[in-house]
């Protein structure tokens, strides 16, 4: 049965989203081959990073080829005539967060305690800073005994 992927774990604590630019040309393909994927056959289209506290896994959701077509074009045309859904293979692979990471030009990770979700966050205007002005003060002495 098709299934849409969303990250979960056991408890579900916090929650949300993530996105991943990779270096300019290079996409999710040059990761999946360096994971030792055949990426002339198989399309990389997801990734699924799992850890706990004793084990890591990262899977790579990727779709034949000779299935759904050569090209991103052909394989959205192909999901998009297919009801919504995409044949994939999972690729249990050897990789870490930490490879991942290495793979990537700009990574965002925003997780939301289950306290909060559903609510807007609205940013309250900045306090007087950590240290307050009395350390920037003590610095600035400091910084006039030094020149004299």
């Amino acid at each position: 049965m098709p299934e849409r992927l969303v990250a979960s774990t056991q408890y579900q604590d916090a929650e949300g989203t993530a996105a991943i630019d990779w270096p300019s040309g290079t996409e999710i393909h040059d990761f999946a081959k360096d994971l030792g994927i055949d990426t002339n056959r198989y399309f990389p289209v997801a990734i699924d990073v799992y850890r706990t506290e004793v084990t890591e896994s990262l899977t790579i959701y990727a779709v034949d080829r000779k299935v759904a077509g050569e090209t991103a074009d052909d394989i959205i045309k192909y999901g998009r005539s297919h009801g919504g859904t995409l044949p994939v293979k999972k690729f249990h692979t050897d990789g870490s967060l930490a490879d991942l990471l290495k793979h990537t030009k700009r990574f965002s990770l925003v997780a939301i305690n289950r306290i909060a979700k559903g609510f807007n966050f609205e940013e309250e205007p900045e306090d007087e800073p950590l240290f307050g002005t009395h350390v920037k003060e003590a610095i600035g002495a400091i910084k006039e005994l030094r020149k004299g």
